[in-house]
């Protein structure tokens, strides 16, 4: 007979009845209930319709329905369930965590479901023990069951009876139709109960746990033998499995994600309470993922059920139920079941539904994503690119807007010359392989993992916190030395150019490499061969010179052995002169060859000259034309373009790099949550800084070698950003032991050095006050004062003389800038520190020594602040505040000082690491819970438009702070008005470096709005923006937007300040910076950039602040470079053999030092070819010895003839000098380079002579001669002797001599007016010094100009304290007598073009002034500070106006002109030399 459901009061009311104790009768007793439940059910008017109401509620709850039909007979075997593809159905589409093991089919064994189950079940019946397994994995065992005909409440047997679901004992014992007796068992039921908030929007709360117990065993015992049994979680002893009812007894905190812990049935026991955050938690992911109101959860207590009234009640105990809109109605089996369907489905839901993970981006910032339990990790990885992708969308959107912008005001020739300067910008995409995904402990998580089994997302969901993954790179778990990318050959070429490469280690160097291999990589498909980069052009920017002749071209053809002299017709392209000249000369001799197949070459050079461009704009033509001298190429066959051997190889594959910018909003504590922190912003930190001293360790003795006896030390901190202070303050006054302690206990001083360890006490290697009794300076008590410093170990008693070397001082003082917070602390910011030596009174050292001893100090910005007219600095040291990833330092850090000195905030943030004899310094920062980090961007500030400027005042105000020059200063009430008109500003671009000077950079509101205006800024002109390089401004976004301004230079422009960008590189705080960057790209596309990069770099490689940094970026390039790090290496075993021949002809005798040289020169192995250092396009094999000598000189400079590889060609004239410092003659004649393009580009040729110059290492360099060219002491030595220095004719009957026709000659006058003119001024205006008349040379064809500049900036020689030169310039009356004298036309002429020639460089004075700013670090002796540029002021004179500067320029010639005391200084210098 088909059983009908029963009403939840009959249920009670059976179960109370069921008195069995056996199994067989429990069976019994459940037909016989069954069938006595019959008459009830079909007297029931409410069936039916209690049917109907349940299917409407369900319905419209949007709940699944488990029909309550008859149910079939089936076959108990799960086979046929299985050949209809129904349990394999089940097993793919339900399958969760719990139950995949079970239900997916073992590919190696075919069994099927039925033999499995008897497989485990013998298994668990003979080793009665545990086996090792997943966790939350659980077998079914399935026996006698009478399965439902639908999928419905098969899916229900199947999955819905685990140790983590929610369900009643009432239910379980209803659903397995069993009894117990009444004695024994006490039953609760689980009434359904109407919500009374009646809100349909409102549903779902929490679920807790309903636990009813029993207390028979046997009871317990013969129920196990039932149809339906579920074995827990095997144990690892040999205890009995846990019995079905233990198993559900758990909180819902383990619901789904901690590991049960089995529980033992008490009858006293309580259910287990539900935390508010795990009910908030559930309800989210619930209704969240589904949108729907599933089942109203709430706290209720199930009392003894009322027998009388056959009723349930509810009370207040801690028991909880599920509550659904409306009560339900139908028989106890039926209340059971869909207490069961419901518990499974909503565990089912919560297993599927959808929480939150947030992710750390590689750029440090954050992202929440919804995942589900069942994704693996690899498929979270996919969803990351996503968001990877649409912020790589987002800023290149907002990059093309700041372009579009800047653009606007760019030239069509320039945007054609940004382009082509460029490389190819290739879009790469987000690739999942290069990323890992880590917990945040560091710890990778594999890629099929799923998210259900992973412990750190399983222990955070389970107390209700969001879990935090880190996506990372790859790479930055690889080996970051990219040794790996080269051959073994060409490593080693790398190792003997930068043999301390290996030593360079740490994370910031680490990362570096990275960034440099990132950069190389996307650059691998620019660069160029050796081939295709020597076929390059090099065309003059600038116009065309007139001439009124006819300019010839000779050519030097090799298959005729002739050379062919052309006259070059008007507007004639290389290609077209190519093609009349092989049809003149080769076409009938060689019919099957085109003219493409042959190029013009530059005889003794690799310069080629070919394309479809005006021949006189080829930069050889074109000098040749100016300074009259014989063209000469030569018609070569076209070299292959073969493809090159690629420079590296890539180890991996970098994926697309997103910048580090933390926005404020997305890090504040005041819009975060606590969970969803991941980062501390450091503008929610409002307090002081602190930064505790803790002591200094290896001071040496030198330092008290002083008459005073009282000796103290004194540690000053200083922050600055750029060159503002922020804020001072200084530790207290510590005594060291003075030196009378040690003559009077007779212990010797030595210089020896040792190594101090961090700890105060030192044994026989140094001493601090703190070691010492000193109240026992007497010693009158040996014994005693030995005691007192053996207690210390510092000195041992039975020592007579102990060798000390090092002193130590220890503070562990915390000094406060009290006028600074974190808060408003720039990121930029620097912290400077000098530790002092200071002779103080006997009082002021004690009470000093008193306050010191407290663990804290408050310090004002003047207490405590170093005298140094007492004082004398110990060491000291750069540091900035927050790292290379822009995160606030922490923890106890280590600073080795620079010796002797105090700090300056300009000079390099690096510790000195390399010596091991410096002073250590220890401080500790302040440590934080989290990454403490300084915000980039802040998107909140508005962006505000300029307004119109209708006020004249304010315009003019403008104007007058734009023609400001760099080195003036301004008053503080004008920044204050400036920065009070900030928003009008934008419409005058050129205001920038000013308005930058104005900002309140401690005012956080301040520094996102100027950072708003940067972005956007309209472009500037790439030599205005330089001044935004200077050390003056030290903002990121400032110095990025200056550096963006450099990409629309040309090669050669950029050439021309190259050495200023390379110098300007020492100011910045970290490796990698923005025009680190730049300057990588530039030299690794264009091979001419490229060599004078590496050059630059190298000749500094010796100062150790920044020996690591020039060190990286060389490798960085050499890594690179390809064929070109093998030409490097020849031209320095080159430098390396000059410079061993240059040392020892030193000490040798006069009359020793030629031989000696020669001999050496022709022993000396020289590579079968290399370049020549000082200007690449040469290349030699050797040295023609018998034109080689060394010059009579104070540093003996060796004159070399180096050979051309290029037949026919004249021999390289070099002069190599060891023991000068070139570095101040390359900074000056690079000056007179940019001098002449500037008159150039005005039409003004004075021809000038810069000839070229380089620094190749510690004063090493190589100058190039002019040739044809003469002093002007050796012509007027020959002329008479060192009288002659003050005869007028001289300088003009040589001329005449080598100038033999009076066209000839007056060619040479003007000439001559010409380059006189141009060093007049050029000289007045650098300050050039010691101009004797070995200072000046002349050609043959009248060339004036001056050679070695060892003096500029108006540092004039002075002889007895009184200034030798007092002339302006070197204007001599035998300069004006070759003019003609003071009343010829040619001598106005002369002053003509002096003041043409002074007014073009005044309207550019601010470009030299920059450039001269931004070698203030190079270490220039003449050139150490700001100060020195005073000169540069006096000698524009921008405060008058042209013709007022005309005037002074005139005075300035007449001046020169009639002061004596340059003749007699010429006269001097003939007769000591």
């Amino acid at each position: 007979m088909t059983p009908k459901p029963t009403t939840s009061l009959e249920m009670i009311n059976n179960n109370n009845n069921n008195t069995s104790s056996s199994s067989k009768n429990e069976e019994n007793g459940s037909t016989q209930q069954q069938q006595q439940q019959s008459p009830k059910l079909n007297s029931s008017t409410d069936s039916s319709s209690g049917d109907e109401e349940l299917k409407q509620i369900y319905k419209t709850k949007k709940l699944e329905f488990h029909a309550l039909a008859q149910s079939k007979k089936y076959d108990r075997s799960l086979l046929v369930l299985e050949k209809k593809g129904l349990v394999k159905e089940i097993s793919a589409k339900f399958q969760t965590p719990d139950t995949a093991s079970f239900t997916k089919i073992n590919p190696h064994t075919h069994q099927s479901i039925v033999e499995r189950i008897a497989y485990l079940k013998k298994e668990n019946e003979r080793k009665k023990a545990d086996f090792e397994m997943t966790r939350r994995e659980r077998v079914i065992q399935l026996d006698d069951i009478e399965l439902s005909s639908t999928q419905d409440e098969l899916r229900e047997r199947l999955y819905g009876r685990k140790k983590d679901d929610v369900i009643t004992v009432s239910s379980i014992l209803n659903s397995s139709s069993s009894t117990s007796s009444p004695n024994n068992t006490t039953s609760s039921t689980t009434p359904w109960k109407k919500n009374d908030s009646g809100d349909s929007n409102a549903a779902a709360a929490v679920v807790s746990t309903t636990i009813s117990t029993t207390t028979s065993s046997t009871s317990t015992t013969s129920s196990s033998k039932a149809s339906s049994k579920i074995i827990g979680r095997r144990r690892r002893d040999d205890k009995s499995l846990p019995s079905f009812k233990e198993a559900n007894t758990f909180n819902l905190q383990n619901y789904l994600s901690v590991s049960p812990v089995a529980v033992v049935a008490k009858p006293t026991l309580p259910p287990l309470a539900i935390s508010s955050d795990c009910k908030q938690y559930l309800k989210n992911i619930i209704l969240s993922n589904t949108g729907k109101e599933i089942v109203s959860i709430e706290h209720f207590s199930s009392s003894t059920p009322d027998r009388s009234n056959n009723q349930s009640s509810s009370s207040s105990s801690s028991n909880s139920s599920f509550l659904s809109s409306s009560p339900p109605v139908g028989s106890s089996s039926s209340s059971s079941m869909m207490m069961m369907n419901t518990t499974t489905a909503l565990r089912m839901k919560a297993l599927q539904a959808s929480f939150q993970i947030q992710f750390i981006l590689p750029n440090q910032s954050s992202v929440s994503l919804p995942c589900k339990g069942n994704e693996t990790v690899e498929s979270v990885k996919e969803k990351l690119m996503q968001v990877l992708e649409s912020q790589r969308i987002q800023l290149s959107k907002q990059q093309q807007q700041q372009s579009q912008q800047s653009q606007q005001s760019l030239s069509p020739d320039t945007k054609d010359n940004n382009n082509n300067n460029n490389g190819t910008v290739k879009i790469k995409k987000f690739e999942s392989d290069s990323y890992l995904i880590m917990d945040i402990e560091n710890r990778p998580l594999e890629k099929s993992l799923s998210l259900n089994k992973c412990e750190y997302i399983l222990e955070k969901r389970a107390r209700s916190l969001i879990p935090k993954l880190k996506l990372v790179e790859k790479s930055n778990y690889y080996d970051a030395h990219p040794k790996e990318e080269l051959s073994g050959a060409d490593y080693e070429i790398i190792t003997k150019i930068l043999p301390k490469s290996t030593s360079w280690k740490g994370e910031e160097v680490d990362s570096f490499r990275r960034v440099a291999a990132r950069l190389r990589y996307d650059l691998l498909g620019d660069i160029k061969g050796a081939v295709c980069h020597s076929l390059s052009v090099r065309l003059s920017p600038l116009p065309l010179p007139f001439v009124p002749g006819k300019i010839l071209i000779s050519v030097f053809l090799p298959i005729l052995q002739v050379t062919k002299t052309l006259e070059l017709e008007s507007g004639e392209t290389a290609d077209l002169f190519l093609e009349r000249l092989f049809f003149k000369n080769y076409s009938k001799h060689l019919p099957n060859v085109t003219s493409s197949d042959f190029i013009l070459k530059v005889m003794g050079c690799s310069d080629y000259v070919h394309g479809p461009h005006d021949l006189k704009t080829f930069e050889y033509i074109r000098k040749c034309i100016l300074q009259g001298t014989k063209t000469q190429l030569v018609l070569i066959q076209r070299p292959k373009i073969e493809l090159d051997v690629p420079p590296f190889k890539q180890r991996f594959n970098f994926a697309p790099e997103l910048p580090i910018n933390f926005e404020v909003g997305q890090y504040s504590s005041k819009s975060l949550h606590w969970e969803d922190l991941t980062h501390i912003l450091i503008r929610d930190i409002k307090k002081p800084l602190k930064i505790k001293v803790l002591g200094a360790y290896n001071i040496p003795t030198s330092y008290l070698n002083k008459d005073d006896d009282n000796i103290s030390v004194i540690v000053s901190m200083s922050l600055y950003h750029g060159l503002e202070c922020l804020g001072q303050t200084s530790t207290g006054i510590e005594p060291i032991i003075p030196p009378s302690f040690f003559n009077n206990n007779n212990v010797s001083l030595n210089s020896s050095s040792s190594s101090s360890p961090p700890t105060l006490l030192h044994t026989n290697s140094s001493l601090s006050l703190k070691d010492l009794d000193t109240n026992n300076n007497n010693q009158n008590n040996n014994n005693t004062n030995n005691n007192n410093v053996q207690s210390n170990s510092s000195l041992s008693s039975s020592t007579s003389s102990t060798n000390i070397s090092t002193l130590n001082v220890q503070w562990n003082e915390q000094v406060i800038f009290t006028n600074m917070d974190y808060s408003n602390l720039p990121k930029e910011t620097r912290l400077c520190i000098s530790l002092y030596a200071t002779k103080s009174s006997s009082s002021s050292t004690t009470s000093s020594s008193s306050s010191s001893s407290s663990s804290s100090s408050t310090n004002n910005n003047n207490e405590m602040e170093p005298d140094l007219k007492k004082d004398f600095p110990i060491g000291w040291v750069n540091l900035t505040l927050c790292d290379y990833n822009y995160q606030l330092r922490n923890g106890i850090l280590e600073l080795k000082l620079w010796p002797d000195d105090v700090a300056n905030p300009i000079a390099t943030c690096v510790a000195n690491s390399q010596s091991s004899t410096a002073v250590s310094l220890f401080i500790e920062f302040e440590q934080f819970a989290l990454p403490v980090i300084f915000p980039s961007i802040n998107h909140h500030v508005p962006n505000v438009e300029p307004p119109t400027i209708n006020s004249k005042d304010m315009r003019d105000f403008f104007e007058y702070v734009i023609k400001l020059d760099p080195l003036s200063e301004m008053a503080h009430e004008k920044y204050q008005q400036l920065w009070a008109l900030r928003h009008y500003a934008m419409l005058f671009p050129q205001v920038l470096p000013r308005l930058m000077l104005s900002v309140p950079w401690n005012n956080p509101a301040c520094v996102d709005e100027i950072h708003s205006f940067i972005d956007r800024w309209p472009r500037l002109k790439a030599y205005d923006a330089l001044e935004l390089l200077d050390a003056k401004h030290a903002d990121r976004n400032v110095r990025e937007y200056a550096v963006s301004c450099l990409d629309d230079l040309p090669e050669e422009e950029l050439l021309d300040i190259l050495l200023q960008l390379i110098q300007i590189l020492k100011v910045e705080p970290y490796h990698d910076n923005m025009l680190a960057r730049f300057l990588l790209r530039k030299a690794i596309l264009n091979r001419s950039i490229g060599h004078s990069f590496f050059w630059y770099l190298k000749s500094d490689l010796h100062v150790e602040g920044v020996a690591e940094r020039f060190g990286l970026y060389l490798e960085s390039y050499l890594h690179s470079c390809g064929t070109h790090r093998q030409e490097l290496l020849r031209q320095i075993q080159v430098i390396d053999g000059l410079t061993e021949v240059a040392k020892k002809i030193k000490p040798l005798k006069d009359q020793d030092r030629r031989e000696v040289m020669i001999r050496e020169l022709e022993a000396f192995d020289w590579p079968k070819r290399f370049q020549i250092t000082l200007n690449p396009r040469f290349e030699s094999n050797g040295l023609i010895t018998s034109k080689c000598k060394y010059m009579d000189s104070k540093k003996l400079p060796l004159k070399l003839s180096f050979t051309n590889i290029d037949m026919g060609a004249e021999p390289i004239e070099i002069i190599f000098k060891v023991g000068d410092d070139l570095r101040q003659d390359m900074l000056t004649l690079q000056m007179i380079r940019l001098m002449d393009k500037l008159w150039q580009k005005e039409g003004l040729d004075l021809k000038l002579s810069p000839y070229g110059c380089i620094a190749t290492g510690d004063m090493i360099g190589m100058i190039e001669v002019v040739l044809n060219s003469e002093t002007t002491a050796r012509i007027q030595k020959t002329a008479g002797g060192a009288t002659a220095a003050f005869k007028l004719d001289p300088l003009a009957n040589w001329l005449h001599e080598h100038n033999k026709t009076d066209a000839e000659y007056q060619k040479a006058v003007d000439t001559f007016i010409l380059s006189c003119a141009g060093y007049c001024v050029a000289t007045y205006v650098l300050g050039i010094g010691d101009r004797h008349n070995d200072n000046l040379m002349c050609t043959k064809l009248g060339r004036l100009f001056h050679i070695d500049f060892g003096h500029f900036l108006g540092n004039y020689k002075k002889k007895f304290g009184f200034k030798r030169e007092r002339a302006p310039f070197v204007f001599t009356p035998d300069f004006c007598y070759v003019m003609g004298g003071k009343e010829s036309p040619k001598f106005v002429q002369f002053v003509n073009y002096c003041c043409t020639a002074y007014n073009i460089l005044r309207r550019h004075a601010k470009l030299f002034m920059n450039l001269f700013a931004m070698m203030v670090s190079t270490g220039i002796p003449e050139l150490q500070s700001m100060d020195d540029l005073n000169y540069l002021q006096e000698s524009f004179s921008l405060e008058l106006s042209d013709e007022k500067a005309r005037e002074k320029f005139i005075g300035l010639i007449h001046e020169s002109l009639t002061t004596k005391t340059t003749q007699v200084n010429n006269y001097v210098h003939l007769l000591v030399h």
